[in-house]
């Protein structure tokens, strides 16, 4: 790609992308961790893991 989208040439196009991933990652992992806290796994599931 060569020309500009809105004004931004495609270099910073991708920066942006670049940046929007990394941001929505952590939001993720921060509420699927419960605030990087963890979560505790139920003892039934321990018969899954072979414990």
């Amino acid at each position: 790609m060569k020309s500009k989208l809105l004004g931004i040439a495609p270099i910073h196009q991708s920066y942006g992308i670049l940046m929007m991933g990394i941001i929505l990652t952590g939001v993720l992992l921060f509420g699927l961790t419960n605030g990087f806290n963890g979560v505790e796994i139920p003892k039934e599931y321990e018969i899954m893991i072979g414990k």
